[in-house]
């Protein structure tokens, strides 16, 4: 267990659950906001079968102040590596150190368990998180996921976003 002031880094426990849930769906609300998609679904399921998971590979913690948790942290150890599943902190308390805490404690124990990496992968648009990992010393290796709508319901999903586009190794791309 860490304390910093007043907040504190603690194994996940079951009745976290529904506290855990509710950061979940904060994150999928911004994805919503910076995809510009409504119709993306909470996926209550996942996380909860994610915080269900139990044995010496998987690391499930909670970052809580005042006795509210405002933060998340769910890894998985492949071998060698350190796999961030979530790191997630609530809207209301980002910027204030959490989430470095929680990076912090993920680079920890990555080394304690013998790993030689930290990897994650997170939403392509999510510049703040981007931001956020860039910070804490991990680096982009240049992984794009690239698609090809094949029908009108595929085009409408990926390219009604008013025509975005940017640029990208000198090609225009949708994003």
């Amino acid at each position: 267990m860490l304390t910093n002031k007043s907040l504190v880094l603690r194994k996940f426990r079951e009745k976290d659950l529904d506290e855990c849930l509710q950061l979940g769906r904060q994150m999928v609300d911004y994805h919503r906001q910076i995809y510009e998609d409504d119709s993306i679904p909470y996926d209550d399921k996942k996380l909860r079968e994610k915080l269900k998971r139990t044995g010496e590979k998987y690391v499930k913690m909670v970052a809580e102040e005042e006795n509210k948790i405002v933060g998340l942290l769910i890894l998985e150890i492949k071998g060698r590596s350190c796999e961030i599943d979530y790191i997630i902190v609530d809207k209301d308390r980002r910027g204030k150190g959490i989430g470095k805490a929680l990076m912090n404690y993920a680079k920890e124990t990555a080394l304690k368990r013998k790993c030689v990496e930290i990897i994650l992968r997170f939403a392509a648009r999510n510049i703040e998180a981007f931001r956020f990992y860039h910070n804490n010393g991990l680096n982009c290796l240049g992984m794009v996921e690239v698609f090809m709508p094949l029908t009108e319901e595929g085009k409408n999903r990926w390219y009604k976003k008013k025509g975005k586009r940017t640029h990208f190794l000198g090609l225009e791309c949708y994003y």
